[in-house]
């Protein structure tokens, strides 16, 4: 299928509406000031149809929709062979019945930093409504060293998958200049939501977030 995100989203339009001011930060700091990623503005691919320009964050239907390279002015035959596009991310508000499955195939393509970033955000600010897996690991390895030689007698190596898209979110909410100040649980509240920390042993959970404050939190 592709390198794809895949989420479980019971949000509700009111939800969804709350927090399009954060997605509108996660989306500016993860960009340059005209709105792109490596030449790809990012944008709303309705805006073909409607012949205009349209939010990324519809306020008035509760509904977040982009992708990596939507520009009017070339057109839509540049949007469909453009190769920093893939498949657009979607929130929209939950519809009832079995219907809180969706997914979003990004291929790594450069926008998939900012899918990641929202799919975390949603994830901690609705951890009852909002939860999330990915083809992307978390975890590159992970090992029990019989020698007790690693932290907790725990190897784990985190991947890069996720990197950028948690540091996108974590410098955008939860920054903080003296190290010694950060709060394992907002750390540990952001990774909840995705099914793989989730499934992880106590202490396990707990030398991933040590490895992340000291790998990818500067």
């Amino acid at each position: 299928m592709g390198y794809t995100h895949y989420f479980y989203s019971k949000l509700n339009k009111e939800q969804i509406t709350s927090a399009i001011d954060d997605i509108e930060k996660i989306i500016q700091n993860g960009t340059d000031e005209d709105g792109r990623i490596e030449g790809g503005k990012i944008g709303n691919p309705a805006s073909f149809d409607k012949k205009k320009e349209l939010p990324i964050c519809d306020r008035k239907r509760g509904v977040i929709n982009f992708n990596g390279d939507v520009n009017l002015e070339l057109g839509k035959e540049h949007y469909w062979n453009s190769e920093l596009n893939h498949e657009n991310l979607v929130v929209a508000p939950f519809t009832g019945g079995d219907d809180d499955f969706n997914f979003c195939k990004t291929a790594r393509k450069p926008y998939d930093k900012l899918v990641v970033s929202t799919l975390f955000h949603l994830g901690y600010l609705f951890p009852n409504d909002f939860h999330w897996s990915s083809d992307g690991n978390l975890i590159e390895e992970l090992e029990i060293d019989e020698d007790d030689t690693y932290l907790d007698g725990i190897y784990i190596k985190l991947s890069d998958e996720f990197k950028e898209g948690f540091q996108l979110v974590w410098q955008t909410f939860h920054q903080e200049s003296d190290i010694e100040s950060i709060d394992e649980t907002t750390i540990e509240k952001l990774l909840m939501p995705l099914e793989e920390f989730r499934q992880l042993e106590e202490d396990v959970r707990e030398t991933v977030i040590t490895r992340i404050i000291q790998e990818w939190i500067e």
